[in-house]
């Protein structure tokens, strides 16, 4: 692992961007300054969600970005697999605000989120001091225009300063104050004593401050005649100074290349993490941006009279992340926009356009593996050590060699590097076990992703869905306006109970619903439990069969339900979301009329809106509710 800081930015994204092309995947993590959510609604909708959730991305800070590299290793085989079949490489980007008077981004503490850092031996130290500066995309390509614009300039005025110096029809300054003429002759001859001074002297020399009006005519007299002297501002240690340089040729171009690469390295870390941004989001998009002067591995590499392209590289490089919607949307928020979009599905456009591949592992681990995974804890670090670290048949020494590791930095969970090793070392852990089960073992994970693997990516590792913590929905990258339950519910088998008695509990509902079996099938009736607040529950029809098995449990949860609660209300997930949406509608158009009698009607008909929520708080770091009520999901295991 390799720190990434202003000291080693250009070196380290560098190398980053010249490996990315390679890589069968990148895993990303990120630390924040704060992400406390609050009581979360566990009957949000996507849209709901989003809209009380995306200020904190808007208010809070990155601290470190964790990047890792997941390159395939030529020398590994499947008949020869001493050696190792992942190459990583891992960064670990602290980021920083830059200061100046355009910055509009203040960095917002949260205490506790700070005091779990702190426990977890977050350098706070370098993150203020050596953090990398990141700009938003827009200001990136305005300070790439100028550095270009700038650079034009000055080529244009080294071909044709010889001839101005000496055209004869050129306006030249005229002194006619004594005070100034005086002064521009004692700066003359202080400048020619040094130049008859012995070669071993100084090669530069200070001319005494003035103003700009005598400044331009000091540089007309030395340019016209001394043309071999270099002019150029002192700087601002020097502030209304000139110095004079006498070099050999030699010299001068060795100072020549000296400044543009200066001037070149100030471009790219004035723009910063934004360069890896940009990288890692071509890449993602299966491109390689040619010709880009913020892009480019050196100054040699920079031209900028040549026109800006995309090239092809043959395969998008997937983003590996785990429960990924803030760490995503923290980007947007540093690197796109400051202010996401106010309407969630623009906020998906925004997401979808920005990284058209993404895989997220909690989605890989609650829908998309085996029984034994779905239903435990799906942890980040418990699934490392459960499937990488403690699994004999996945060695994980046999599987991943870190090549970038400075050997002198600890493996730390919530450290931002290390929590995306984590991500894509379970990512490669929990795909080979389905690979495993569906036969294409044989098949690399690079050549899954690519196009012709479209439907199975789809199907079998959740391509472009997103874990939405703590509610009934997956979302859908792929689908513009809607979002589905996740895999294996519906929202006509699954029930919205409310107005019940606070005294209920979880196990009620489980003595309630454990006796149901399918007399089809001859098999239990599965079913998941999610409270929304002490009077309001739901409750989820669950299985991997067809659509007619699912349906056909949800009536017998539905009967069920109706002889234990009579007098509560019942309603289908379905009923509730179209009765919410007529409310809202009608709360829309009478809202200037000053009415409500609608949204009470359905409110009170459907049991929203009525009593305060107790749902579960999540805070964002270890990514496990703390209410006492969580989701129960039954399997019919549970009766043991």
């Amino acid at each position: 692992m390799v720190n990434v800081t202003k000291k080693n930015f250009i070196e380290q994204s560098n190398d980053l961007i010249q490996h990315l092309s390679e890589a069968a995947f990148v895993a990303i993590d990120e630390e924040m300054t704060g992400i406390q959510m609050g009581r979360l609604r566990k009957d949000d909708t996507p849209a709901e969600r989003y809209a009380s959730s995306k200020q904190f991305p808007e208010r809070y800070s990155i601290i470190q970005v964790g990047i890792c590299l997941f390159l395939p290793n030529p020398e590994y085989s499947h008949e020869h697999n001493m050696a190792a079949e992942y190459l990583v490489r891992r960064y670990n980007f602290y980021l920083f605000p830059p200061s100046g008077d355009d910055v509009t981004r203040e960095v917002t503490l949260n205490a506790s989120s700070i005091e779990f850092l702190n426990q977890h031996g977050m350098d706070f130290n370098m993150w203020t001091r050596e953090g990398v500066p990141y700009v938003t995309m827009d200001m990136a390509n305005t300070l790439e225009r100028k550095y270009e614009t700038q650079t034009q300039k000055e080529l244009q005025e080294n071909t044709s300063r010889n001839s101005t110096l000496r055209d004869p029809t050129r306006r030249r300054i005229t002194l006619t104050k004594e005070s100034d003429v005086q002064f521009h002759a004692r700066a003359m001859a202080s400048l020619r004593e040094w130049i008859d001074r012995s070669i071993q002297g100084s090669p530069s020399l200070l001319l005494p401050a003035c103003n700009r009006f005598l400044r331009r005519a000091l540089y007309e007299t030395i340019e016209l005649e001394y043309p071999a002297l270099i002019l150029e501002n002192a700087g601002s240690e020097y502030r209304d100074q000139i110095r004079v340089w006498r070099l050999s040729d030699e010299e001068k171009v060795q100072r020549k290349e000296r400044l543009a690469r200066q001037a070149w390295e100030t471009l790219v870390m004035n723009v910063g993490f934004t360069r890896v941004f940009m990288a890692l989001s071509n890449a993602n998009k299966g491109l390689k941006q040619v010709n880009s002067t913020i892009l480019a591995r050196s100054v040699e590499q920079v031209d900028v009279s040549a026109k800006v392209e995309f090239e092809p590289i043959g395969r998008r490089v997937p983003i590996i992340c785990h429960n990924g919607l803030m760490d995503i949307l923290f980007l947007l928020t540093h690197i796109v926009s400051h202010k996401l979009p106010e309407k969630y599905h623009d906020a998906k456009a925004m997401i979808h356009e920005t990284f058209p591949l993404v895989y997220d592992t909690k989605i890989l681990a609650t829908e998309c593996s085996d029984q034994r995974i779905v239903g435990d804890n799906t942890v980040l670090g418990t699934l490392f050590d459960r499937f990488v670290i403690n699994d004999l048949e996945f060695l994980m020494d046999r599987n991943f060699e870190v090549v970038n590791a400075s050997g002198s930095d600890p493996d730390q969970k919530h450290e931002a590097s290390y929590d995306a090793f984590m991500t894509g070392a379970v990512f490669v852990a929990l795909a080979r076990r389905i690979q495993e089960e569906e036969g294409l073992l044989a098949i690399s994970l690079c050549d899954i992703f690519s196009s012709d693997y479209d439907v199975i990516t789809k199907d079998l590792f959740g391509r472009n869905k997103l874990f939405l913590m703590l509610t009934l929905y997956t979302i859908d990258l792929e689908n513009a306006t809607e979002d589905p339950l996740r895999r294996g519910l519906s929202p006509t088998s699954t029930y919205r109970v409310s107005g019940i008695d606070p005294a209920i509990t979880t196990s009620d509902i489980i003595r309630c619903l454990s006796n149901l079996v399918d007399q089809v099938l001859e098999q239990q009736v599965r079913f998941e439990i999610v409270w929304v607040d002490d009077r309001t529950f739901l409750v989820a029809a669950r299985t991997q069969d067809d659509d007619d098995t699912l349906q056909r449990h949800g009536e017998l949860i539905h009967m069920a339900l109706r002889r234990r609660f009579a007098c509560e209300d019942i309603f289908t997930l379905d009923q509730y979301l179209q009765a919410t949406a007529a409310a809202e509608e009608a709360r829309q158009r009478t809202e200037e009329s000053g009415g409500g009698m609608w949204s009470s009607f359905f409110g009170g008909l459907f049991g929203y809106g009525k009593h305060k929520r107790k749902s579960e708080e999540w805070d964002g770091m270890n990514g496990e509710p703390s209410a006492k009520r969580r989701r129960h999901d039954w399997t019919g295991d549970d009766a043991a």
